[in-house]
């Protein structure tokens, strides 16, 4: 058993996944048993691929080889059925679970909030913590997506809170997802008191309080704000966020500063 995992194993690390399959079918056709390294490496080219049905199949062997249990191999399954959009058979797993840890929690979060199931990640991310357990900072990434799709301000401004005690503030990820948050909450006074507050800026940053400023009534001086912010000198835009800034000027009239912009982000003369 060893040897064919090492090859299906080999196959997938080489993104070859329909020959890992393939293997792995005649491996369980020999009567081999699959290791628990050979299932994970399965049940992550079902994931890749998005197929279910193989999917269902490998959980099939892994409860044969009574691994069910494994925390890992159940965390992978549970992440296999979401991103092979089954999440319904991804929460039966998770609910037969005998012990939940970070990650089990996380990926169930994770695939709650991506397949629009706010409700249900920020339900679970209050019964982890009644566990006593720290979220990765995967996971409040996706608890913070959940709270701006959702528009629940306070439970946001929670978050941020507990955020800023862990010391997790100073990451861009996050601070930047914390922005996010803010502005489809609706509240883009403290996106702004966040962004002002920012040591430094990536692209997203920029991007984040583009179209956060024009969501607002205000948009106009909002904008406008962000176009004559002096930090704005070493802002290294991309092509996505340029197109989006010339935009929003011309959607708010601001057609002079725009070119401004675009001359000061490629070094060109007044």
């Amino acid at each position: 058993p060893v040897s064919w995992g090492v090859m299906i194993t080999a196959y997938v690390d080489h993104d070859k996944g329909m020959l890992s399959l393939q293997l792995f079918k005649e491996m369980i056709k020999q009567g081999l048993d699959p290791t628990r390294a050979t299932f994970l490496a399965v049940l992550k080219v079902c994931s890749n691929l998005g197929s279910c049905v193989e999917g269902m199949l490998t959980h099939h062997y892994i409860v044969s080889n009574c691994l069910e249990d494994d925390m890992m191999v159940a965390s992978s399954i549970i992440d296999m059925y979401a991103k092979c959009c089954c999440l319904t058979d991804a929460c039966k797993v998770f609910k037969h679970l005998r012990h939940l840890d970070v990650v089990s929690w996380g990926v169930m979060i994770a695939a709650c909030a991506k397949h629009g199931h706010e409700d249900c990640a920020l339900t679970l991310y209050e019964a982890m913590k009644e566990y006593h357990l720290l979220p990765t900072e995967s996971t409040l990434l996706w608890v913070l997506k959940a709270c701006g799709d959702k528009g629940v301000f306070k439970q946001g401004q929670m978050l941020h809170c507990h955020i800023v005690k862990c010391g997790l503030d100073s990451d861009m990820c996050i601070v930047n997802s914390i922005l996010d948050m803010y502005a489809k909450c609706g509240s883009i006074e403290e996106s702004f008191h966040l962004f002002d507050r920012m040591l430094s800026r990536d692209v997203m940053s920029w991007g984040i309080m583009m179209a956060a400023a024009l969501l607002n009534d205000n948009h106009r001086e909002l904008f406008k704000k962000l176009v004559d912010q002096k930090q704005l000198e070493g802002f290294d835009a991309d092509d996505a966020i340029l197109t989006s800034l010339l935009g929003a000027c011309r959607q708010i009239g601001l057609i002079e500063d725009g070119l401004n912009c675009f001359k000061f982000m490629y070094n060109i003369a007044p």
